[in-house]
């Protein structure tokens, strides 16, 4: 007889107004519901309808893996998060269209498309914004013409090499040259240290998963190293540029909230992608300090949200396994365990992340609205 699951009423919800939940909720039950500019304009603030509507209308008929929701839920909840940490308009615009070139593209004409009308459309910062928190190297490893069976082993990288110089050969010159740097990462160091042998357990354990899985999932470091380079080195960021990283930490709050407890994929791919951006993106600390931005940026404080909602999120699913514990998942609950006490260990959480969670919050919005009250709870 397994012991009774512990109880820990506080959660960390999520803090908004009845009006956010409403609306999140009619986003997700109704993909053809009517909201109005000033229901957009009153929980994201002004300027941001065409965004919503620009993204709502792209993102139609996606779904999301995870939940089999409408995929611009996703989009709009971070957006909502975002508003809700007083984050301003040009950040919320980012949230909304930061799935869209990943969502509408499997191939680099697709992907060039997509970004040239995002251009068109918004605030050159914001597209430039949104081209960093897309995954492009994603979008170029699907689009190869790979020879079947690849093996899960160092023989795979000459092929993979092969297929990559003859897609940048295949491209329009015009095309090469934009994307010179992204095949550039992807035919140099990215090959030379690839390492493919953990795939092949993956794909033991699910036989859809194959060698090019394996590569799109390492690809995502090439991914997080472009979004902390862009922060140190664009001209007009007065020495820090946080916009992409925020965001993509709040897309992961997301992902976290709504993984799925029983599978242990999922659960281990958002680990793995939300464990290497706090890994890849903790050097900043220091460049934060050394150009004197620390009181000019929220980083600090959104990379302590990421790392405590990945405890906690952790959390939630143990406890939900736990009733399941006299079965297979007895198991994934024991591994959950494992992961979490290595990650308090690894990032310093102490036993109480909702109560921290509740400070950041507090101190995210200081910064980014000084001296404003705190929201009225529903």
């Amino acid at each position: 007889m397994n012991p009774a699951p512990s109880v820990q009423p506080d959660k960390d919800v999520f803090c908004g107004s009845a009006a956010i939940t409403e609306l999140s909720a009619r986003l997700a039950m109704d993909t053809e519901a009517d909201i109005s500019d000033d229901q957009i304009t009153a929980i994201l603030g002004p300027g941001t309808v065409d965004a919503f509507r620009y993204a709502r209308g792209c993102l139609q008929g996606s779904v999301r893996r995870t939940t089999g929701e409408p995929a611009f839920c996703h989009s709009a909840d971070i957006a909502m998060r975002a508003a809700d940490l007083g984050y301003p308009r040009p950040v919320i615009e980012v949230c909304l269209l930061h799935d869209i070139v990943e969502e509408r593209s499997s191939d680099v004409a697709e992907l060039a498309h997509c970004q040239d009308e995002i251009a068109a459309r918004f605030d050159p910062t914001v597209a430039e914004d949104v081209r960093l928190c897309t995954n492009r190297y994603s979008i170029l490893i699907r689009s190869l013409a790979v020879p079947e069976g690849l093996a899960f082993g160092p023989e795979s990288r000459e092929p993979l090499r092969q297929v990559l110089t003859a897609l940048r050969n295949g491209l329009p010159e015009p095309m090469r040259q934009r994307f010179q740097a992204e095949l550039d990462r992807l035919t140099g160091y990215f090959l030379d240290e690839l390492d493919l042998s953990g795939g092949a357990a993956k794909a033991r354990l699910n036989r859809r998963f194959t060698v090019m899985s394996e590569v799109r999932l390492q690809s995502y470091r090439l991914f997080l190293q472009e979004l902390g380079d862009d922060s140190r080195q664009r001209p007009s960021s007065e020495g820090f540029h946080e916009v992409p990283l925020v965001v993509k930490a709040l897309d992961m709050v997301d992902n976290l909230r709504t993984s799925d407890a029983a599978n242990l994929g999922g659960l281990e791919r958002i680990l793995l992608k939300t464990e290497s951006y706090l890994d890849n993106s903790f050097y900043l600390h220091e460049h934060v300090r050394q150009a004197g931005r620390e009181d000019a940026t929220t980083f600090l404080y959104i990379y302590d949200y990421l790392k405590h909602q990945l405890i906690e999120q952790l959390r939630e699913r143990q406890r939900a396994l736990e009733y399941l514990a006299d079965t297979r998942f007895g198991i994934l609950a024991r591994y959950l365990g494992q992961q979490i006490g290595r990650l308090q260990e690894k990032y310093k959480i102490g036993d109480s992340p909702v109560e921290q969670l509740a400070q950041l919050r507090d101190q995210i919005r200081e910064r980014n609205m000084p001296g404003s009250p705190p929201p009225k709870e529903s």
